[in-house]
């Protein structure tokens, strides 16, 4: 999980993914355990603007895997990286779901 090294992370090695983990909220009870947790992840990948078919694919590709271990999208989003303007940035966010 994380981010590549910075010098590795340039529009000639495109497409890349991340894949971070977010943080759920503090819970006080009154035994200090949560009963539940639903694990969350923030996947991004970058990738040519030209490369439109292959950005599709791609996203399909992480959905059903993510789905494969019982996550399911929540949040989508798709936009030209404003550091990278030759790169599509698209991003998603899953959260467990219990099911496999």
């Amino acid at each position: 999980m994380g981010t590549p090294v910075n010098s590795f992370v340039q529009n000639k090695n495109a497409p890349w993914i991340r894949i971070t983990s977010i943080p759920g909220d503090l819970a006080y009870y009154a035994d200090d355990e949560r009963i539940i947790e639903y694990p969350r992840f923030q996947i991004d990948f970058w990738i040519v603007k030209t490369k439109a078919q292959e950005s599709v694919d791609m996203e399909r590709l992480i959905y059903k895997l993510m789905r494969s271990f019982g996550f399911e999208r929540y949040y989508k989003y798709r936009a030209t990286d404003p550091d990278m303007t030759d790169l599509l940035m698209v991003q998603s966010n899953y959260e467990f779901q219990g099911f496999a």
